[in-house]
This record gives structure tokens, sequence and C-alpha cells, in this order.
């Protein structure tokens, strides 16, 4: 048994700050796996409109301001007004990037409306 607390174990090491956003693209800071062996990529949707639609996501690159490509498997399903107030979590390890694939972004895009 560990005596280790989870904030000893875990670092936050990417965001998008939560606000009221309009309509568009946001990422992540970047992150480099060779760092870490997983991470834990989570959302939490507010209230939107009743249009909105929000779809979340994770993409890699080889390198960190390189071309992102998104990582098969490690994408929510789409968020819309009925999902109001919800949370989703996308679990990632190093070897599910694709190939030569090091560094990570979370994608979030936010359509028709805040």
């Amino acid at each position: 048994m560990t005596t280790a607390l989870g904030t000893e174990q875990w670092a936050v090491v990417g965001v998008i700050d939560p606000d009221a956003y309009g309509a568009g693209d946001l990422t992540s800071d970047i992150i480099d796996m060779s760092l870490w062996s997983r991470l834990v990529a989570i959302v939490q949707i507010g209230t939107s409109e009743a249009t909105s639609t929000v779809d979340f996501k994770l993409q890699d690159s080889d390198a960190s301001g390189g071309t992102y490509t998104d990582i098969t498997g490690k994408a929510t399903t789409q968020f819309t007004a009925a999902d109001d107030d919800k949370q989703s979590l996308i679990n990632l390890r190093f070897d599910e990037l694709n190939d030569d694939a090091r560094y990570v972004r979370a994608f979030l895009a936010v359509a028709t409306a805040a």
C-alpha cells in the first residue's frame, strides 16, 4: 500500500482555461510525452446555448510546433445542450500515439454558439 498523495503522483501539464467561449477551436498547452507514460484529459462542459455543440479530442505530432493529427479512439462523443454540466475523460498511454509522435495536445471545438 502506498502512502503517497494523489497530488504527489499527478501533475497538471496542459489546460484550456474554463470560460464562456464562442464558436471556434481551442487547444491546450503542448505536452511532451517523453516525460510521461500516460495522461488523463478531462473536459467539463457548463451550460451551453440550445444549438451549441462541443467536440473534444486528443491530437499528436512529432514536433511541438508541427502538424497535429487526431489520435484514433481518443475523442469524446459530441456534447450538445442536452449534455450541459457534464464531464468526460480520455485516457492515453505513450504507446497509443501515432508513429513517431511525441507531443500531445487537447483540442476543443465549439460550434454554433457559446
